[in-house]
């Protein structure tokens, strides 16, 4: 059970919170005495603290901030409410997550527990035909969604102060209220305007979007609206940061006014942000707070801008920082030597918050991506990707091919054992040494990892050249061998490897349900061999096919040719142990 602190000098307002949080099964604590209670809060450990505003705006030091001090406390979920029509502008200067206007506390906590409790999302959908996004509305309540349909604009309006929707979608033909005139009412009412607002489209008209988006709507959806895509911008639109967790930001600039208003606007989009006033400051404050995104100016004493965007990507904990620049240079030689040193987007001054506003989304939307797709890579094989891409661009069809290839296949010895002797997490930590050390061995020798299955590894080697490709296995072989033997001399535990290989013939291509899940992969004969050779091979040791060892015999060392009696095979296969290299 999430526990609750309400810090609160006025007891009816104490009594509304503690009713609300009770409903939702929160453990509640009220504050007893005003001048303890940062003692008291710290003392509790609260999930999510509700504080008054005049216990903020009376306070010499920010409470808040004493408390996020402690390190257990630094995701603490912050709601600040009050009767201050303007009570929005409170969060950044306070690090509040969000303000509570007490006219509309019910309506808003319901709101607000939604999003805190992971309870289903409410949408609202302004529509002047409503069997036009039946399967839109549909789509929704499949997903979990709560769905309210409204037809009038004018009194959408109404509803929203009185069920506070998640999000927002408007029909581009609603005609009472247009959708600037809409979007309009709502990004300048305070308590409403942190609403996510799309507009459902049917026609691409780029005067449209440029308006729409100028006013401030997030995103535009065209038909069909029900469309995975849009599903998953709707879902990415209302989950909710992992708890109290902020996005950091460094603005780095020697004039204090430009600080501010980078710091200020940053704050708005739920940031948290460190300043400096020159490159060397930037640099340390990069160092200890690794923050997500960097603004930065070029002109500034100790260091300029040039030389601290070359000293951040200099440091490999650093250089993927996406770095702004914000600076009254904007030659084409400066916007160059920017890109060489990797700005990712420039803004000169003077600028318009929402010129910078909008850069900061787009750059921050970009290294989300980057990291997912990075994420996907150390899930995905390189040519599975470049094969999906391939499919989606349209440049080849999703066909198999058959393919002359090298496979190697490597397990741990009696790795079942190694299970039933120590706890999950001791083997998660051995496996993941044991695949960072050979997964490197196997890449140096341009290995393409087709998949890792519990202990062991499948790789295939690919280049079109038949004899190196039987190589590039054999020396990977090798070296995964000889890496293991370094990696043993600082284990707890020793292990042991099998290793077999074979080049032939193979299927490669996308196997699978087309409506499910496709595996960019390889079958055939040849790909069985390889693994029946891994499983007879010696501990510690590497099995060879005479199909490869046929390919570079001048080039290796081997032992006497031994027949094995393979599983699906009823013929023996000639197979040689790897002794070494010739010179």
């Amino acid at each position: 059970m999430e526990k609750v602190y309400i810090a609160s000098i006025v007891n009816s307002q104490k009594k509304i919170f503690t009713n609300i949080c009770e409903q939702n099964n929160l453990q509640t604590y009220t504050m007893s005495n005003e001048s303890s209670l940062i003692e008291e809060v710290l003392e509790i450990k609260p999930d999510i603290l509700f504080i008054q505003t005049s216990l903020l705006e009376t306070s010499d030091d920010n409470p808040i901030e004493k408390i996020k001090e402690n390190k257990e406390l630094e995701n603490l979920w912050v709601i600040i409410y009050g009767t201050r029509d303007n009570g929005m502008e409170m969060l950044p200067r306070y690090e509040g997550d969000y303000y509570v206007h007490l006219p509309y506390a019910n309506l808003q906590m319901e709101a607000l527990f939604r999003q805190l409790l992971n309870k289903p999302k409410l949408i609202l959908i302004v529509c002047k035909d409503p069997q036009k996004f039946e399967s839109l509305h549909k789509r929704l309540l499949n997903e979990k969604f709560e769905v309210i349909i409204s037809t009038s604009g004018k009194e959408s309006l109404d509803r929203i102060k009185g069920v506070f929707p998640d999000l927002i979608l408007y029909d581009e033909k609603i005609k009472d209220i247009n959708v600037v005139s809409f979007c309009e009412t709502i990004k300048s009412t305070q308590i409403i305007n942190h609403i996510p607002f799309v507009v459902l489209s049917d026609q691409r008209i780029a005067e449209n979007a440029e308006q729409y988006f100028e006013v401030g709507v997030g995103d535009i959806f065209f038909h069909p609206y029900d469309s995975n895509q849009n599903i998953q911008k709707i879902i990415s639109m209302v989950t909710p940061p992992p708890k109290g967790k902020k996005l950091k930001a460094l603005v780095v600039d020697d004039s204090q006014a430009v600080r501010n208003v980078i710091s200020k606007m940053f704050k708005q989009l739920g940031f948290s942000v460190a300043t400096a006033e020159n490159g060397y400051e930037g640099l340390v404050a990069a160092g200890k707070d690794k923050p997500d995104i960097i603004t930065s100016d070029y002109d500034m004493p100790v260091m300029n801008g040039w030389d601290f965007c070359s000293e951040i990507k200099k440091n490999p904990g650093l250089s993927d920082i996406p770095i702004i620049m914000v600076t009254t240079r904007s030659t084409k030689i400066d916007i160059k030597k920017g890109e060489a040193l990797g700005v990712v987007d420039y803004l000169p001054k003077p600028f318009k918050t929402e010129d910078l506003q909008k850069i900061i989304q787009e750059v921050i939307t970009r290294a989300k991506e980057e990291k997912k797709n990075l994420l996907i890579s150390k899930y995905v094989s390189t040519d599975a990707l470049k094969n999906a891409g391939d499919v989606v661009e349209g440049i080849k069809e999703r066909k198999p091919e058959s393919k002359f290839i090298s496979i190697l296949f490597s397990d741990i010895v009696s790795f079942s054992t190694l299970c039933e002797n120590h706890t999950p997490e001791w083997i998660v930590n051995l496996l993941n040494k044991f695949f960072d050390s050979i997964i490197e061995a196997l890449q140096k020798n341009n290995a393409i990892i087709d998949k890792m299955i519990g202990d062991a590894i499948v790789a295939r080697f690919d280049t079109g050249d038949k004899a190196a490709d039987a190589l590039y296995a054999v020396k990977s072989a090798w070296d995964m061998l000889k890496t293991l033997d370094e990696l043993n001399k600082t284990s707890d535990e020793a292990l042991q490897i099998r290793i077999g290989i074979n080049s032939g013939e193979v299927i490669l291509g996308n196997i699978g349900s087309e409506k499910h899940r496709l595996d960019y992969t390889m079958i055939g004969d040849n790909v069985n061999i390889a693994q029946r050779l891994e499983s007879n091979a010696p501990k510690k040791g590497c099995l060879l096919s005479e199909a490869t060892f046929t390919l570079i015999s001048e080039k290796i060392r081997v032992g006497e040719r031994q027949v094995y009696t393979v599983k699906g095979k009823k013929e023996g296969v000639a197979a040689y142990i790897l002794r070494g290299f010739n010179e």
